[in-house]
């Protein structure tokens, strides 16, 4: 596996971990607190992008193993470093009641929606030349 795919996979992992952790906590022993501060629909939003970005970076990884000209962990890091500002700064907000942080989740949201957009840039400037063809 080469290191790209494996970067890609231990910060998945992180997500998932992260969001499940963060989901369990949530429902757990925050439901009342978040309820209360009309914070639940945030804080939500911040899990679901979580399991969502390890999704993709599960892909993404598994594409920097299929193609042998390989760009796509480009998309996958700005998924993540886009993932992490955009889940802290919510769960910041959420939590510690951080108003100040939600400056910074748009910029979260904008590293998403590039690491998106190169997913399908390099999708059409990505040649069929696959790891496998090259043993």
């Amino acid at each position: 596996m080469n290191r790209h795919s494996k970067i890609l996979l231990l910060i998945a992992s992180l997500f998932g971990t992260s969001s499940i952790i963060m989901a369990s906590i949530g429902s757990h022993g925050l439901h009342e607190q978040l309820a209360a501060g009309n914070l639940l629909n945030a804080f939500d939003k911040a899990v679901d992008y979580g399991l969502y970005n390890a999704i993709a970076l599960i892909g993404l990884a598994l594409l920097c193993q299929v193609f042998a000209v390989n760009r796509f962990h480009w998309a996958g890091y700005c998924l993540a470093l886009g993932g992490f500002i955009f889940q802290t700064s919510l769960y910041l907000y959420t939590v510690a009641e951080t108003n100040w942080i939600t400056a910074l989740t748009p910029f979260g949201g904008m590293l998403m929606i590039l690491g998106w957009l190169l997913i399908g840039i390099f999708a059409v400037l990505t040649k069929s030349v696959y790891v496998l063809d090259q043993i």
